[in-house]
C-alpha cells in the first residue's frame, strides 16, 4: 500500500477508534494526519472512501484472511467489529445509509462467491438476512451480546443450508 494512503487510513482509524464522534471531516483528517487536502483528494474521492479503506484494512481483510468457510468468515467479521467497537460504530454512523447497505451486501456476496456458494437470481435474497443481523447490531450500538448475534447467524445459516444445496 502507498505510504500516504497507509498513513491516511491509519490516521482515520486511530482518530475514530479513540472516541465516538458525530462528525469527522477532511479538515479533521488533515489535522490528524498532517496531509494536505489536495493530497487526500489525490488518493480518495471523499471522506467515506477513507472510512471504508480503514474498515477494510482493520476489520474486513483480517476476517477474510483468517477464515476458511463462509461461516467462519461471518463469525470473525462480527468478532472484529465488536473488538473495534468505537471505530465500527463511528464508521457505521458516519457513512450514508445507502453506502452502508451496499457495502454489506457486497461483502457478503463476495464471500459467498469466494467459498463457491452459488448465488443466482432465485436466491439473491440470502445476504439480506446477514445484512439485517449486522445492521440490527449497529442500530443497537453493538450493545447486543456477541454470543446472541453468533447464534442468530448460525440459525440463519442452518435455514439456508436446508434451502440451498450448496450452502
Amino acid at each position: 500500500m502507498n505510504l500516504t494512503i497507509d498513513s491516511l487510513v491509519n490516521s482515520i482509524y486511530k482518530e475514530l477508534s479513540t472516541r465516538r464522534v458525530n462528525r469527522f471531516t477532511m479538515t479533521d483528517l488533515m489535522k490528524a494526519s498532517s496531509v494536505s487536502r489536495g493530497t487526500i483528494y489525490y488518493y480518495f474521492n471523499n471522506i467515506e472512501d477513507i472510512y471504508t479503506a480503514a474498515f477494510e484494512k482493520n476489520i474486513l481483510n483480517r476476517a477474510i484472511e483468517e477464515s476458511d468457510s463462509f461461516t467462519s468468515f461471518i463469525n470473525k467479521f462480527i468478532s472484529y467489529i465488536y473488538e473495534n467497537k468505537t471505530f465500527s460504530l463511528n464508521f457505521y454512523h458516519l457513512t450514508e445509509i445507502k453506502i452502508r447497505k451496499e457495502f454489506l451486501i457486497e461483502i457478503f456476496n463476495n464471500q459467498l462467491l469466494r467459498f463457491k456458494i452459488n448465488i443466482n437470481p432465485k436466491n439473491l435474497y440470502v445476504v439480506s438476512g446477514f445484512c439485517f443481523i449486522i445492521i440490527n447490531c449497529f442500530d443497537h450500538d453493538l450493545e447486543l451480546e456477541q454470543g446472541l448475534i453468533n447464534k442468530e447467524i448460525e440459525l440463519y445459516s442452518q435455514m439456508l443450508r436446508k434451502t440451498l444445496k450448496n450452502f
